[in-house]
């Protein structure tokens, strides 16, 4: 579609650009008088159009974002698995329960390795997450602001 400028409107007949104040299409002819019960699309109308999909895009994903930041948070169950079942091996080894701690000494030991490896990948994608959320919420405060400041006209009469 092409760049609408502020001052024009989309014939509703053959959807030309014409000026926001013609009676008449110079493309068509259809006399645009008689289409008073038409709502005429102007480019105040689209473009706050666009500005209200633009932030409920952002909105899904900011969503979305928010959800994938809960997942990562929760990632280090299995890091505080392990490092309980190394306690709690070394309180039975001190207590004389020699094999149920070394038992989950081992356990403790063999989750440790992944689980920090693990931890280390969800700090690095929390950290992705949240930058790409912070991004997200800059711009859908930029579309409101857009739009607030257009107002809630959609007629094109109070664009500038």
């Amino acid at each position: 579609m092409p760049e609408v400028a502020v001052d024009t409107r989309v014939c509703p007949y053959c959807a030309e650009t014409i000026r926001a104040a013609a009676k008449k299409c110079r493309y068509c002819g259809s006399n645009l008088a008689d289409s008073i019960g038409e709502e005429m699309v102007t480019a105040a109308t689209v473009s706050k159009m666009a500005s209200e999909l633009a932030i409920m895009r952002l909105e899904k994903e900011i969503e979305e974002l928010q959800e994938a930041l809960d997942v990562v948070k929760g990632g280090g169950v299995l890091l505080t698995f392990a490092s309980f079942s190394m306690l709690a091996g070394f309180v039975l080894l001190a207590g004389g329960s020699a094999v149920a701690g070394i038992a989950l000494l081992v356990i403790g030991g063999v989750l440790l390795v992944p689980a920090g490896a693990i931890e280390k990948q969800a700090r690095r994608k929390h950290r992705t997450l949240q930058e790409q959320l912070d991004e997200r919420l800059a711009e859908l405060e930029k579309h409101r602001a857009a739009l607030e400041g257009r107002g809630q006209d959609t007629s094109g009469a109070g664009a500038k």
